[in-house]
């Protein structure tokens, strides 16, 4: 069943059917403001295997466990020092999840069997009433196919998910279009396992809070590390969803290009290029593009140029006709904004991606942004998501950069 709802005002009673089924151990599919969840009763071992089997995702990557309110929390771990419930206090509910050593009540199959569980609270209206409603914790990874783009709407939800699960909930478009924040609080010093639109530099100001409202004075503030600029072994299980197999990858190859971050105009020449090097593989109705502004504005008067050139046209009117048929084609070209607004092209790469494969386009080109706030989760997320390594300058391709 699919229910459309108002995330600013959710209907509750609606609400209800979808809360006893996550309570019977089935699967609804949920909004959240980071990402579409596919969720299941979170004590129920027997229920999970289902989430695995619709996803087609390996058994050994854990599971996030959602729930409505801090009570929530306590029976679901062994213990939450200080500090872990310091920074929870200040960035729940919202995009983090952390890690901490599970309790019995979490089956191992909801942590991939590993002692440990990721504790996530949503604070997308609709998601707190449902799991409030449903009244037990909701495992919930991206409710995608494994590998595939994350699902950030409910329209995507139903084209991907239609008749595999009992509930899809569309709650709106998710407010950041990224994964939570994956913290690790095993330990006194947190490490980052999956960046999300918290970053790095908001945990450590918290951590710099903490040592100076609750530490001694001659103590030094927690550090914050990054866990996920290592590669996991084949045999290693991962920590945090996101850590070891290839994600949200769209069909097309993927192809990153490398420009200076000074300004738009030198993304929008680096693009320019790479797409003229593009237009000597495949033809531009293949060739996908997801960018600045400006960037896109490049790609078009190359295909625009290309088409000039190549136009058998005996006059100079008949090679303007061959330009202007470029731009009624409606090639796909995809902008999210203007090329400082990486909030923007984090909240539109998903989207983008699934828009580009229903236009089959065989390779994407994207630009890197700066590793700023969320710009660090943005080219993570990118990076997992390219295709094969390229030989050919400006453009990067593959994960030998990525965890």
């Amino acid at each position: 069943m699919y229910l459309k709802l108002d995330p600013a005002n959710p209907d509750v009673d609606a609400l209800r059917a979808p809360a006893a089924a996550l309570r019977e151990g089935k699967l609804v599919v949920m909004p959240t403001e980071t990402v579409y969840g596919l969720g299941v009763n979170a004590l129920m071992g027997d229920a999970v295997p289902e989430v695995y089997r619709v996803k087609g995702r390996p058994s050994d990557n854990p599971l996030i466990v959602h729930v409505a309110d801090f009570v929530d929390i306590p029976p679901l771990v062994q213990k939450i020092s200080p500090l872990a419930d310091f920074i929870m206090h200040r960035f729940m509910p919202g995009p983090l999840t952390v890690i901490l050593p599970k309790s019995d009540l979490i089956p191992l199959q909801v942590s991939g069997g590993l002692a440990t569980v990721g504790i996530r609270m949503p604070s997308h209206p609709i998601a707190h009433a449902l799991i409030k409603l449903a009244g037990v914790p909701v495992a919930a990874p991206s409710a995608n196919l494994s590998g595939k783009p994350s699902l950030t709407n409910g329209p995507d939800c139903l084209e991907e998910l239609s008749g595999k699960v009992p509930f899809i909930v569309d709650g709106g478009a998710s407010d950041v279009g990224l994964e939570s924040t994956v913290l690790d609080l095993t330990s006194d010093m947190p490490r980052i396992l999956r960046p999300g639109k918290i970053d790095q530099a908001a945990v450590q100001a918290v951590c710099d809070e903490f040592k100076g409202k609750v530490m001694d004075g001659g103590q030094s503030a927690p550090m914050v590390s990054l866990g996920y600029l290592r590669r996991l072994a084949a045999n290693e299980k991962p920590a945090a969803p996101g850590m070891k197999y290839r994600h949200y990858a769209p069909q097309a190859e993927v192809r990153i290009v490398n420009a200076d971050f000074a300004t738009g105009s030198s993304v929008a020449r680096a693009m320019g290029e790479a797409y003229a090097a593009c237009l000597k593989e495949y033809p531009a109705e293949e060739i996908g593009v997801f960018a600045a502004r400006e960037a896109v504005a490049s790609c078009l008067n190359v295909a625009a140029t290309s088409a000039a050139a190549t136009s058998t046209a005996a006059t100079a009117d008949a090679a303007a006709d061959a330009v202007s048929a470029v731009a009624r084609v409606g090639l796909p070209l995809l902008a999210y904004g203007e090329y400082g607004d990486i909030a923007a092209a984090a909240h539109g790469l998903f989207t983008a991606f699934r828009a580009l494969d229903r236009r089959k386009v065989k390779v994407i080109l994207t630009h890197e942004l700066p590793q700023d706030g969320i710009g660090a989760a943005y080219m993570n997320r990118l990076r997992k998501a390219a295709a094969k390594a390229q030989a050919l300058p400006p453009v990067y391709t593959g994960d030998d950069r990525q965890a």
